[in-house]
């Protein structure tokens, strides 16, 4: 069964040029978006050794004249497309996220919040249950009083 995901947008795409990395958020998950070669990849942000911000790092040719996007803190380098670390290390690499040409990410879908008391209670009355007033309606008009009995709960004349 394919898995459902929660598309979220992270960035324009003429707002990253080619040859470049950025960090960008989606949702609470950082990623290092990368543009490389005419294509796009988003992958962890964090670098396994030190957790340097690969956003933050940049896209620079190697000794093997191939292209790597290079960690700021250390050094280390992943594929900017792939993000597979250059051959005869051990690390596997950085996670890949789906990604569409709109330039947004595929994160799991959330669970969604149970229901809580403040959800039942319609808008008018909803600021009055957080600060302690009564609401009291009057020949279709809205007023708001402060009683010394009415703190924190509502209540109706």
């Amino acid at each position: 069964m394919a898995q459902t995901l929660d598309w979220m947008p992270v960035r324009h795409v003429d707002n990253l040029p080619e040859g470049r990395v950025k960090t960008v958020t989606a949702r609470t998950t950082s990623l290092c978006l990368s543009h490389f070669d005419g294509q796009w990849a988003a992958m962890d942000n964090r670098c396994p050794p030190q957790g340097g911000p690969l956003g933050e790092g940049s896209i620079e040719e190697g000794v093997d004249g191939k292209y790597w996007i290079r960690c700021p803190r250390h050094g280390w380098d992943f594929d900017p497309l792939t993000g597979a670390p250059p051959g005869g290390y051990e690390d596997t690499g950085q996670r890949l996220y789906p990604l569409e040409i709109r330039v947004v990410v595929g994160l799991e879908l959330e669970p969604s919040a149970p229901r809580t008391v403040s959800d039942t209670i319609p808008k008018p009355f909803a600021t009055a249950w957080r600060t302690g007033r009564c609401g009291i309606m009057a020949s279709g008009k809205k007023a708001l009083q402060r009683s010394p009995a009415c703190v924190g709960h509502m209540a109706t004349r």
